[in-house]
């Protein structure tokens, strides 16, 4: 769901992407370039829900203009399918998780990669920003949440905390 409630994004398994006008009622495009491969997150940016970012089992993640369905950018980096995209609270970055092992962050400026962090041992399946962008939590397939401190203007970020917990996914709480 967009921002402002506008808009419901739909990924399938066979790699189609709808987009929903819910105050129209009605079908705002529709896309399926992902090579007939799942879509497995899609995310709005969080401010103005100007960018639709989707994450695919063809390796891919595509950023595309919410409002035309036309494609902004394509990032190219993870070597297996891509399980989890985020954008940061400030819209600044998107977060990746693949079954490559890897956690990505990209630039969405430029849309290039500034970091790559590997975690061979426990695998990276799901992503979250903390609400102020400070840390990113990721949840690990055999159930661990690892903390980390991400450090935006080095392009860092720094393993805090590794929690031993049965969990598919991590969310923090907004801030009060």
């Amino acid at each position: 769901m967009s921002p402002n409630g506008d808009y419901l994004a739909l990924g399938s398994q066979s790699g189609t992407i709808v987009v929903y006008s819910v105050t129209e009622c009605a079908e705002k495009w529709a896309t399926d370039v992902h090579t007939r491969k799942a879509i497995r997150s899609l995310k709005f940016s969080p401010k103005d829900g100007a960018w639709l970012v989707s994450a695919s089992d063809d390796w891919s993640i595509r950023v595309w203009n919410a409002e035309t369905g036309g494609l902004v950018a394509l990032l190219e980096g993870h070597c297996g399918a891509v399980r989890s995209v985020v954008f940061s609270p400030d819209g600044h970055y998107i977060a990746s998780t693949s079954d490559d092992t890897s956690l990505r962050i990209w630039d969405t400026e430029k849309y290039t990669e500034l970091f790559c962090f590997r975690d061979e041992e426990h695998g990276v399946s799901a992503i979250t920003f903390s609400p102020d962008g400070r840390y990113i939590a990721t949840g690990c397939e055999d159930g661990f949440v690892r903390i980390l401190e991400w450090h935006s203007d080095i392009n860092v970020a720094t393993e805090l905390r590794l929690l031993d917990t049965l969990s598919c996914g991590a969310s923090f709480a907004p801030n009060r």
